[in-house]
C-alpha cells in the first residue's frame, strides 16, 4: 500500500480481447475495459493483446478503475462489494521488426551492405534507403516476409545515410528509422560550401577561394580591415578520423598577397549553426577543434614556424607566389565544417595578417582532400561477440601494412598477432 507507481506511463489502445465465455465488453472513452455486469460473469481467464511502438519498456501498469454500471460502483465484480481477487498476472512479449546489423549509427565497412532484422511474423517488411529521413532515393524494396537484404552499390563518401524498417504486423504498419555512415573512399576531395567571413573586401569573398576558378584575380581578401579575421566553410559530408591536406593557393598578379599568420580548426555542430553565407559579419561561431601538429609544404625558400597552433611565415625569407599544403592527422569524427583564422603578428608587415605592405593578402583557392584512418568497422567496437569466432574488418586507409593483435590486456598480442598486408 502507498507504493510509488509514479512514472511517464504512456496508456495502451486498441486492444484485442478474449473473455470467459458468454463475457462481454466494451472499450470506453479513456481506453479502458469495462465489463458488462449485466452478462454473464463467471471465473477463468482475460487475454489481452495489444500491438505498440514504444522502444525499451521497463514497467507495466495496472489501473483497477470504478465504474457506476459494476456492483457497489466496482472496480471489481463481486456482487456484495465490488472487490476482485486477481490470481495470477503475466505477460508475453513480441517484438517488431528491428534491424539487428549492420548495428544502427555505425560506419558501414564497404559499398555492400547485408541489412538483418528479428523475425516479428510480421506478413510484409519494406527497406527504403535514401539521403534524408524517410527518403528512399538510394533503395526501395519490398522483402516479403525475409529477415535480411544485402544491397550494392551505397555511396562511399562517407556521408550520413537514412535507413528505414517497416513492418506489417496485423493490419498495422510500424516503422524505425536508423542512420549510418557510409564507407569513407580514400583520399576524397571535400566539397567546400557556404562561405561565410567576418570581413571580406569588396568582390572578394570565402565563396570564391572555393569555386574552382585560380584566376589571379579571384579568392578571399581583407582589405580595409587588415586585422584578425575568420573564414568558415561547411563540409559537403561529415569527414572520418583521418588525415586532411589543405592547399592554399596564392596566385595574385603581384608577388606577396599570401597570409603571413593562420590557423585551421573543424567542428561537428550542425550545419544550421554557422555558416550563414555572410561576406562580413558572417556566423562563424561554433564549437570549434583546434588543428595541430601539422607537416607545412611552403613555395621553394618561405620558411615558417608554429605559435600557438598557428603557422606564422617568416616574413625575412623569401616570400612568392605558390601553394601552402598543411596536413593534419586528426581523431576528430564526423567533421562538419572548417575554420580558417588570420591573426595579427607584429612580425608581419604592418602587422598583418597578409604579406603585402598593408598586411592583406588574396587567398586565390582553398581546397581540402580527406583520406580516414584505418578503423575498425565490424565486429562494432565494444559488442559481445558471437561466437568463438570473428572477423575483423576496417576501412581502406590507403595504409601500405595492417597489423593486428588481440590479447588480455591493452597492448598484448597473447591472443593473436599477424600482419595483414594491406
Amino acid at each position: 500500500s502507498d507504493g510509488d507507481v509514479e512514472a511517464n506511463w504512456i496508456e495502451l489502445t486498441n486492444p484485442s480481447v478474449s473473455l470467459p465465455s458468454g463475457m462481454e465488453y466494451r472499450i470506453t472513452d479513456d481506453n479502458s475495459i469495462l465489463i458488462d455486469y449485466e452478462a454473464v460473469v463467471s471465473n477463468g481467464v482475460y487475454e489481452i493483446n495489444y500491438t505498440t511502438s514504444v522502444s525499451q519498456i521497463t514497467g507495466i501498469r495496472l489501473e483497477v478503475i470504478e465504474d457506476e454500471s459494476l456492483p457497489h460502483n466496482g472496480p471489481g465484480l463481486y456482487h456484495s462489494n465490488g472487490n476482485f481477487a486477481l490470481t495470477e498476472f503475466t505477460l508475453e512479449a513480441a517484438p517488431i521488426a528491428e534491424i539487428q546489423t549492420p548495428v544502427p549509427g555505425s560506419f558501414l565497412s564497404s559499398t555492400d551492405a547485408t541489412f538483418t532484422w528479428n523475425d516479428s511474423g510480421a506478413c510484409q517488411h519494406l527497406l527504403w534507403i535514401g539521403t534524408s529521413e524517410g527518403s528512399d532515393d538510394i533503395y526501395s524494396g519490398s522483402e516479403g516476409t525475409d529477415t535480411s537484404k544485402t544491397v550494392t552499390g551505397l555511396p562511399s563518401g562517407g556521408e550520413t545515410l537514412y535507413v528505414r524498417l517497416s513492418s506489417m504486423v496485423g493490419d498495422d504498419w510500424f516503422t524505425y528509422d536508423y542512420t549510418y555512415t557510409a564507407f569513407d573512399a580514400v583520399s576524397l576531395p571535400i566539397t567546400l560550401e557556404n562561405g561565410t567571413a567576418t570581413f571580406s573586401q569588396s568582390k572578394y569573398t570565402p565563396d570564391q577561394a572555393v569555386d574552382g576558378n585560380y584566376n589571379g584575380y579571384n579568392g578571399w581578401a581583407i582589405g580595409g580591415e587588415t586585422v584578425n579575421q575568420t573564414a568558415v566553410w561547411e563540409t559537403s559530408a561529415g569527414l572520418a578520423p583521418g588525415q586532411l591536406k589543405f592547399k592554399m593557393y596564392f596566385d595574385y598578379p603581384t608577388v606577396g598577397h599570401a597570409i603571413g599568420r593562420f590557423r585551421l580548426s573543424v567542428t561537428t555542430d550542425d550545419r544550421s549553426e554557422f555558416a550563414d553565407g555572410e561576406n562580413s559579419d558572417g556566423d562563424v561561431e561554433a564549437n570549434w577543434t583546434v588543428l595541430t601538429n601539422p607537416s607545412v609544404s611552403l613555395p621553394s625558400g618561405m620558411e615558417y614556424e608554429i605559435i600557438d597552433d598557428s603557422i606564422l611565415i617568416d616574413d625575412e625569407a623569401a616570400v612568392s607566389n605558390g601553394v601552402y599544403e598543411i596536413n593534419y592527422t586528426t581523431s576528430v569524427s564526423q567533421i562538419t565544417g572548417i575554420r580558417l583564422e588570420v591573426i595579427e603578428d607584429e612580425s608581419l608587415p604592418d602587422n598583418g595578417p597578409g604579406l603585402t605592405s598593408a598586411g592583406n593578402f588574396v587567398l586565390t583557392e582553398f581546397t581540402l582532400e580527406a583520406a580516414p584512418i584505418a578503423e575498425m568497422r565490424t565486429p562494432v567496437p565494444g559488442s559481445f561477440l558471437s561466437s568463438t569466432d570473428a572477423t575483423f574488418t576496417w576501412n581502406d586507409s590507403g595504409a601500405c601494412q595492417h597489423l593486428l593483435w588481440i590479447g588480455t590486456s591493452e597492448g598484448s598480442d597473447d591472443i593473436y598477432s599477424g600482419s595483414e598486408g594491406t
